[in-house]
């Protein structure tokens, strides 16, 4: 996991910082596309969470949060009109990671390639932890075997 954001958005809101789509962006066979010119109309559609919301309310019901910090989640650009700054100088720079706040309504979906490894990486240190634990004479109730 990361470090903590400074900022945890309400309710039913995420914060993603946006993954630059030169990083996943499959350049056509001979063609080079220059990704970071102003005048290419493409924006990324994925970004990771680095906040979440406690619940996500609909009506008199409660439900809880269909993701976690860490995920990687696709969106449309409709979604990108509320960005984040951590400080208002912040907002003219190019060098610094873009976030932006949205509600999870609008996401599209989860890369969940990347949910099935992270929950590979939690049980795997989960089961050392317990092992460590077990080897140091320590009594493990509820452990991975």
């Amino acid at each position: 996991m990361t470090d903590q954001f400074p900022r945890k958005p309400l309710l039913d809101r995420i914060i993603v910082r946006e993954i630059p789509i030169a990083e996943f962006y499959e350049q056509p066979q001979g063609i080079e596309i220059d990704l970071d010119n102003s005048h290419i109309k493409e924006r990324s559609d994925r970004g990771v969470v680095v906040a979440v919301g406690d619940c996500v309310p609909m009506g008199a019901v409660t439900l809880p949060m269909p993701v976690v910090v860490d995920d990687v989640v696709f969106f449309d650009e409709f979604a990108l009109s509320d960005p984040v700054f951590l400080n208002p100088a912040h907002k003219n720079r190019n060098d610094l990671p873009k976030y932006f706040q949205m509600r999870v309504s609008d996401l599209k979906g989860i890369d969940v390639a990347n949910r099935a490894r992270m929950v590979e990486e939690f049980e795997a240190a989960r089961a050392n932890t317990a092992a460590e634990a077990q080897a140091n004479g320590m009594h493990v109730v509820g452990s991975v075997q």
